[in-house]
């Protein structure tokens, strides 16, 4: 709904330091908000893309090049840890496990808070789900990084789901390094 020119100084607006720009498959609008961030002394912009397919969703993190939507979200994840970036669980809501749960292993973080936890519009889609595949990695000796994330579109409010991450510098490599240590603190509905 926004640019990414907008979308940087409405995260200004709204005090977030640091934001991921995850666009559905694509890179470009995040490289886009990053440059422009940077030009205004805006927030810090992680670029990164939602890889999207009808099995999964994904976020990618720290990113130079987009990532292709396949089947098998092992060669996503390949993709992406090759350029140096992170994976993370996108709304590991039910429908998506058959294709994250084979690779969860391998994973680095998981969505842990967004919007349908105040109520969905899709009625299948339940937070507790969420809550359930970061807990199962975690019974099964996975630690995920903990991620709140807005899911930002059109009319929802940007920054409702925050994500607290302790880095050791306000910089992208500050903020991928405290992702990647799984230095991060998500504030739920609860509290």
């Amino acid at each position: 709904f926004l640019s990414p020119f907008d979308l940087v100084v409405h995260a200004r607006r709204q005090g977030l330091h640091a934001i991921a720009v995850t666009e559905h498959n694509l890179v470009f609008p995040a490289l886009l908000a990053r440059w422009f961030s940077r030009a205004t002394g805006g927030p810090v912009v992680i670029v990164g893309e939602e890889v999207t397919s009808s099995r999964y969703h994904v976020h990618a993190y720290g990113l130079r090049d987009r990532v292709l939507p396949t089947y098998d979200p092992a060669r996503v994840i390949d993709a992406v840890h090759a350029q140096g970036g992170l994976v993370v669980a996108a709304h590991p809501v039910r429908e998506f496990w058959p294709a994250l749960l084979p690779v969860r292993g391998r994973l680095d973080g998981a969505e842990i808070m967004h919007p349908i936890a105040f109520g969905s519009a899709r009625g299948a889609w339940s937070w507790s789900q969420m809550e359930e595949f970061f807990e199962g990695a975690a019974a099964g000796g996975h630690r995920l990084t903990a991620v709140g994330a807005s899911d930002y579109h059109f009319f929802s409010y940007l920054g409702l789901c925050r994500t607290w991450v302790f880095a050791r510098e306000a910089t992208e490599a500050g903020v991928m390094e405290a992702l990647r240590a799984g230095r991060t603190v998500v504030q739920d509905h609860r509290g």
